[in-house]
């Protein structure tokens, strides 16, 4: 029986649910003993008609808890180090839930202990540009974070919520860096020196992530990773890019796939989509680009072994490949999430074992 190890820090949903708004049960029919996965970190609140709000999250959290509570559910939720432990001995997909923009914790102080406590364990803290907490990586004015920034960050660092820089702009990254008392990640980029796109990370951040302790995944992204063709090699150019420049400990996977079936017949679906979005940097290298917006072969959830499998061609050894699939990943969470116990206390969400028991957490990389 194969082992799950790996740590998606950024999955998309359509491949978990049909439908998310309507809490059928998940279907992962491509999640059995060949996958490397264990945990996938995904996002709340960022659609409807209030995007990235305080109420989107609320009701997003909702849907979740729900599928958290079926009879018989493939998915467990991940809320503390103990429940991440147990994934190990678990036959469920564990399930880190995020905000990819802070947002929704504009407002009474309040609303961060609230969402802290339907599951919240992972925030970015700005989207694409301006918000309360700081300025975006598309932002022209770079002025990093607010005060208000400052202060969350504390808030986030007490409860045990990692945080996230992958959309932040260069001196909004910098300073929760330093501001930061626990490991920062970038759960989602790429290597500026690479490909100079604004979503891609410099040297400099680079380093200020990895010197927190923290981790910085890779996506799969075309259109943000370099000129076409973007192929698997130059997805694993990014992994080892960082690798060499800030070590193989901080280097991990955050895919962030999109949102719709990636086949033929969602062309139209994507094209509309980017069409209709009025932040035109991001969009126009979308269209620019053009389809289709995955890489083959980190098309679908189901691909992670072969992208492991192209890393062990390229040289990475069976350490490193672990380490970058899942082991930095959950050594980062075991840092930042709160101790104790969690979600599988709840009876409703005790794994069922598998047997023989995977490896224990102490034997991963």
């Amino acid at each position: 029986m194969s082992e799950h190890f790996a740590i998606d820090l950024m999955a998309g949903l359509r491949e978990i649910f049909d439908a998310p708004a309507n809490n059928e049960q998940p279907r992962l029919e491509w999640w059995d003993d060949a996958s490397p996965l264990a945990a996938i970190s995904v996002t709340v609140g960022a659609f409807g008609a209030q995007e990235f709000s305080y109420s989107n999250a609320v009701r997003d959290l909702a849907r979740w808890q729900a599928t958290f509570d079926l009879d018989g559910t493939p998915v467990t939720k991940v809320r503390t180090s103990a429940d991440l432990d147990r994934l190990s001995q678990c036959n469920r997909l564990g399930v880190l839930l995020n905000l990819q923009n802070a947002a929704p914790l504009e407002g009474p102080v309040e609303r961060t202990d609230t969402l802290f406590n339907l599951g919240i364990r992972q925030v970015q803290l700005t989207y694409n540009y301006r918000n309360l907490v700081g300025d975006g990586c598309l932002e022209r004015a770079n002025a990093g974070l607010s005060e208000f920034g400052r202060q969350l960050i504390g808030t986030l660092n007490n409860l045990g919520i990692a945080i996230d820089v992958s959309h932040c702009g260069h001196r909004t990254t910098l300073e929760a860096a330093e501001m930061s008392n626990r490991p920062v990640m970038a759960s989602h980029t790429g290597a500026w020196r690479l490909y100079p796109h604004r979503r891609n990370k410099t040297d400099e951040e680079l380093s200020a992530i990895a010197e927190t302790g923290g981790v910085i995944g890779i996506y799969t992204v075309p259109f943000l990773l370099g000129e076409a063709p973007v192929t698997l090699d130059t997805v694993i150019d990014h992994i080892a890019y960082v690798a060499d420049k800030v070590g193989i400990d901080h280097v991990a996977i955050g895919a962030d796939r999109p949102d719709y079936d990636p086949n033929e017949a969602s062309r139209e679906v994507w094209e509309a989509f980017w069409k209709s979005q009025t932040f035109s940097a991001t969009r126009d290298d979308a269209i620019r680009a053009g389809w289709p917006p995955f890489v083959e072969g980190a098309r679908y959830l189901a691909d992670w072994g072969g992208l492991l499998n192209q890393m062990a061609r390229r040289g990475f050894d069976a350490v490193s490949v672990r380490a970058v699939a899942g082991g930095n990943a959950w050594q980062f969470f075991k840092q930042v999430l709160p101790q104790g116990p969690g979600a599988s206390d709840d009876p409703r969400q005790r794994c069922v074992e598998r047997v023989p028991a995977a490896p224990s957490a102490s034997d991963r990389p």
